[in-house]
């Protein structure tokens, strides 16, 4: 392989890692535009509530008005939770996190989620290092020095 091939693979694996960064981050960025929409609709599910309990300085015309109102508010945070959720496991997925078994991501390589202790089995190639002992680990017709007595 010449060097311009090399050069020319290194190059294409660099435009891939850029990419998938590229969409991590927008995806990163739709759930920060729906987290802020969503304490948005919160703040508004608040001040109607408010507004209902006749303890403001604004005469309530009608409870019926604004339970409604809060129905359909409560039914668009519930939407767009369903949303956010959605995205953050696009997120993962893409960064090649796991779920742990209490809801929480971790990074691939973790040994234990950092939000509850639950300790992964390792895979094959993660973790401590196997140790070979050549001496221990041969067969014992092979081993030198003396045996047991």
């Amino acid at each position: 392989m010449s060097f311009f091939d090399k050069m020319k693979s290194g190059l294409h694996q660099v435009k891939g890692k850029a990419q998938h960064t590229v969409e991590i981050t927008k995806l990163y960025t739709q759930i920060q535009v729906k987290k802020k929409d969503l304490q948005q609709h919160f703040a508004k599910l608040g001040e109607t509530v408010y507004q209902s309990s006749g303890m403001g300085k604004q005469k309530v015309e009608s409870v019926d008005d604004h339970q409604d109102q809060m129905v359909k508010l409560c039914r668009e945070i519930a939407h767009m939770e369903e949303e956010i959720e959605e995205l953050e496991q696009e997120m993962y997925r893409l960064k090649g996190d796991k779920q742990c078994r209490c809801g929480s991501y971790v990074p691939q390589e973790a040994l234990f989620c950092s939000r509850c202790g639950h300790k992964f089995a390792a895979a094959y190639g993660q973790g401590d290092a196997i140790v070979i002992d050549p001496i221990r680990d041969r067969p014992n017709d092979d081993r030198q020095g003396p045996g047991p007595t």
